[in-house]
């Protein structure tokens, strides 16, 4: 660790730390570093790895970005109503199944009565991505965000050991109460930074989110879903469904669909269907079918019996089995589905991403 008390600022392993208490500095080493933060107030800051080496090139141009998608003026947002909630272009339609969207990957985010969160974020491709219709309230003031494993191998569920996530746009605190509590449970394990960082299913919500909420006093508890059995999903579920409860909680879960190719190892194709795009759409729209419903144990049976290729099926498992155990009553619905290319032959590939929205029964 090093520290520079000219410039206030500290560095560990290339890491800023920056302390809530001015002139307060703590040397460590990397294996101490989580008891600081809990103990002496330090903060480790998660860099956006993705985005961080351009920077300084990009940052207007994802502010732009934002804007475009999510249909805003180039302005700061503005209460609307007298309720303080916001009312942002393209209002969803009944639970929000938005027919004129530009095509999403799959994201589903629980909506509450009409105080309705909802924002766009990928887990592929940015153009695949896009804007929808947000109502933001102030009393979301916590946001889940469930995201799968793309690099690091765990049986269980991880949690961030960074006190912020930075985001071009925009800082993201975490809710440390909620993280020690969830820790405090004896089921997750803590993420090392370089894992968090290299993780990308969950920082590419996290631009979205930062705008989204800008301006309101929202915290984030990021969730890293590991490769969970069905015992563990269930487990998960029964946990976290207590949040679900809260009117103050929003969430987002992670995903594409179908990763179709030989560069996939996965080239299911029912010909009945016609070509294979046809084919790929008709397997995802049965997965779709099945999580509107809202069961995970038929979801399970479903993905053991084709083996589509999503990559967040343990995210959006888990999400099932917490609305299975939750007292609210929540509809979902999908908004969009899309893929990155219409496959008309064995040696193409392409990917699949799906939106879907979580409402609160009246």
């Amino acid at each position: 660790m090093q520290c520079l008390s000219s410039s206030n600022t500290c560095t560990h392993e290339g890491r800023r730390l920056s302390p809530l208490k001015k002139d307060r500095w703590i040397e460590t080493d990397a294996a101490h570093l989580r008891e600081l933060q809990y103990n002496f107030a330090i903060q480790l800051i998660r860099d956006p790895l993705s985005v961080k080496l351009l920077l300084l090139i990009v940052a207007l141009l994802i502010v732009s970005h934002l804007h475009r998608f999510l249909g805003l003026p180039l302005q700061p947002l503005r209460p609307y109503k007298k309720d303080r909630s916001l009312l942002l272009p393209f209002p969803p339609r009944k639970l929000g199944f938005c027919s004129s969207l530009p095509p999403p990957p799959f994201s589903l985010f629980l909506w509450r009565s009409l105080s309705i969160s909802l924002c766009r974020a990928r887990d592929g491709e940015d153009q695949k991505s896009g804007s929808c219709g947000i109502l933001v309230h102030q009393q979301r003031s916590r946001v889940f965000l469930l995201g799968p494993s793309h690099h690091y191998y765990t049986p269980r569920c991880a949690l961030t050991r960074a006190t912020v996530y930075s985001t071009p746009v925009g800082d993201l605190p975490i809710d440390l109460e909620v993280n020690d509590e969830l820790r405090a449970t004896g089921k997750f394990e803590l993420m090392d930074l370089h894992v968090d960082e290299a993780e990308h299913s969950m920082e590419m919500h996290l631009p979205y989110i930062a705008k989204v909420f800008h301006g309101y006093p929202v915290k984030i508890v990021p969730i890293l879903v590991g490769a969970l059995n069905s015992e563990n999903e269930a487990m998960y579920g029964r946990l976290l469904a207590k949040y679900v409860d809260d009117p103050k909680n929003f969430f987002s879960v992670s995903s594409d669909f179908c990763h179709w190719g030989s560069r996939f190892n996965y080239t299911y194709y029912d010909k009945k269907q016609g070509p294979i795009y046809k084919s790929i759409e008709a397997l995802d729209r049965m997965g779709m079918e099945i999580i509107e419903t809202g069961d995970p144990d038929a979801f399970k049976q479903y993905l053991q019996e084709y083996d589509n290729t999503i990559c967040g099926r343990h995210p959006i498992s888990v999400f099932l089995h917490m609305l299975r155990n939750c007292s609210t009553k929540i509809s979902i619905g999908f908004v969009r589905y899309e893929q990155s290319s219409q496959c008309k032959t064995m040696r193409e590939s392409s990917v699949s991403y799906a939106s879907a929205a979580a409402k609160v029964d009246s």
